[in-house]
């Protein structure tokens, strides 16, 4: 007992040590976890402004194309007249339009010409191959306005992207400089976008190429106008919930630079330096700072999961430990219990042969000779008891298909179980109340094994019920279900030990105290037997009062009984 104590205490020694550190673990993996996640907050917030910011640069790259496809000429204007221009602009309009992405980006091409105090506009007519007069177009108003504003020279600097209309582009075409005159501004040439088309097709194609990957959308999208922004130009967001200033990452469209002299002399002045429009992106869990914060989340509850796995794993191996032990040692109190309990009807056998066999015991003394000859008889019982029940239960087994299924009358088993028991009633002088019930009780199961279940309660309640006390034994019926109760009022079963008592090979503390015979095996193999007879065995028991066990089997109809119990299929 003292090793095995020694070992308890040592396995619980490294149970803690094995806790503590795994405790130190996950403070290390949680602090580890938020450093890493801070890092790849910040790695992905680097990551999504380069994205966004290569966007930009392809968006404005392929604005900037259609002007340099449709107005770069190298030769000095004072040389061209307007039908030479127009034809210019027209033959490099469609080459720009064989080989764009999306051709029918540009929805008008015009010319903006000044003449005295207002415009002339020349639209460009691809399918008749030539520029009309037209006036000016709906949705331009205020574009004109700042157009006119520049004629009357209380206007912003001349150049493209000032404001204005949310889809029209403008850039200046310069005189020759020997020609310079006014603010030397021959005329604006005027492109309008097709704002569906940028919308629907081409925005989601540079959202998709620059963020998508080879996925699904992680951010929300909008667009607003960089001087108005509560002006929504595009939005990604199906919900209707818009950025604002929550983005993770902002950047400008529509920042076009022209090389100097690209557009005629002077052709670089004009250069934007802010966009136009205002690309904003958030994650769609709400921010990049969520997404991340939420993937910690996961993480940490990876690794507490796999942590409390690992304590739990420890925990059942440390408990299967302790009860295999528990086991042994209970084996090894059965293996001296059962030697214990057949040396004794041995030694009477052995003595009462040697002393028939030595001739102590004379033949011709009949009555001693009868006396030698009970002795040894219910000593043999005893001894073939033992080993009956030690072959009960190892080949007992709790399913069903086991045991026979039969009609067996309650009042008859009691009875062979009373007669089973008779010998243990006896030496323990008790008196047994059997109520007897009015109408006959039947169940259904084995008679054999139910019969050996309640001569074992019966035996155990004379046995550890008070000496010359009383044993009660009743019978109930009770929603298609036996009861079966065997009560006695002897030492009862202490509440520590009342969950151990239908385990094998255990017996109580004080019954191995007051020297108790028994092999522990009895409320083991009387619960496989009645679990296997569709039944199920519990106990009501108050330490110094007694112990009630009850059976509960399953009834038998009532029409499956008869005078002659006719088994049941």
């Amino acid at each position: 007992m003292d090793t095995n104590r020694g070992q308890t205490v040592f396995l619980w020694l490294f149970v803690g040590l094995l806790a503590a550190s795994t405790l130190l673990l996950a403070g290390l993996q949680y602090r580890w976890i938020n450093e890493v996640s801070a890092s790849e907050q910040d790695r992905r917030q680097r990551r999504l402004q380069a994205d966004i910011d290569r966007l930009a640069r392809d968006f404005d790259d392929d604005i900037s194309n259609i002007f340099t496809a449709i107005a770069t000429n190298n030769r000095d204007w004072s040389e061209l007249d307007d039908a030479t221009i127009e034809a210019g602009y027209l033959q490099q309009f469609e080459a720009w339009r064989e080989s764009a992405k999306h051709e029918q980006l540009v929805r008008r091409l015009v010319r903006v010409i000044p003449k005295g105090d207002s415009f002339v506009l020349r639209e460009a007519n691809p399918l008749r191959k030539e520029f009309q007069t037209v006036d000016w177009p709906p949705g331009w108003e205020r574009f004109r306005e700042r157009m006119n504003a520049r004629l009357r020279g209380d206007g912003s600097r001349p150049g493209p992207m000032d404001g204005g209309t949310i889809n029209v582009i403008e850039i200046p075409r310069w005189r020759s400089r020997e020609r310079i005159e006014g603010n030397g501004i021959r005329e604006w040439l005027a492109v309008e976008l097709d704002l569906p088309l940028i919308q629907k097709e081409w925005i989601p194609e540079l959202l998709k190429h620059h963020l998508g990957s080879t996925g699904p959308l992680e951010y929300d999208a909008e667009i607003t106008m960089s001087e108005e922004p509560e002006r929504i130009v595009f939005a990604s967001n199906s919900t209707g919930e818009t950025i604002g200033t929550a983005a993770d990452a902002t950047c400008q469209l529509f920042r076009l630079k022209f090389p100097r002299g690209r557009f005629g002399p002077g052709g670089g002045r004009g250069n934007s330096e802010q966009g136009r429009w205002q690309l904003a992106v958030r994650h769609k869990q709400g921010s990049l700072e969520v997404a991340v914060s939420r993937a910690r989340t996961r993480n940490l509850a990876l690794t507490t999961a796999i942590l409390a796995l690992m304590l739990v794993t420890i925990g059942a191996l440390v408990w299967l430990t302790r009860r295999a032990q528990q086991l042994a040692y209970l084996q090894m109190e059965f293996v001296a219990g059962v030697s214990h309990e057949l040396r004794t009807p041995l030694t009477v056998i052995g003595t009462a042969a040697f002393n028939m066999g030595s001739g102590i015991v004379k033949f011709n003394n009949q009555p001693q000779l009868e006396r030698y000859g009970t002795l040894i008889q219910d000593q043999t019982k005893k001894l073939g008891a033992i080993v009956e029940q030690v072959l009960r239960f190892a080949g007992a087994r709790p399913d069903q298909a086991h045991w026979k299924r039969e009609v067996v009358m309650v009042d008859q088993l009691v009875d062979d179980a009373l007669a089973a028991s008779a010998q243990a009633i006896a030496e323990s002088g008790c008196t047994v109340n059997w109520n007897i019930p009015t109408d006959p009780i039947a169940v259904i199961g084995d008679a054999t094994g139910l019969q050996h279940v309640l001569q074992n309660l019966i035996s155990n309640a004379a046995k550890y019920g008070a000496s010359g006390g009383q044993i009660e034994i009743a019978a109930l019926l009770t929603s298609g279900n036996v009861e079966i109760t065997v009560k006695d009022y002897g030492m009862g079963i202490s509440k520590s030990e009342a969950g151990k008592i239908f385990e094998p090979f255990f017996r109580g503390k004080k019954a191995v105290a007051d020297q108790i015979h028994g092999t522990g095996l009895g409320l083991s193999l009387a619960k496989r037997i009645v679990e296997g007879n569709g039944g199920k065995i519990f106990v009501k028991s108050q330490e110094g009062k007694g112990s009630e066990f009850i059976v509960r089997l399953p009834a038998a109809p009532k029409e499956s009984m008869s005078e002659f119990t006719d088994p049941v299929n």
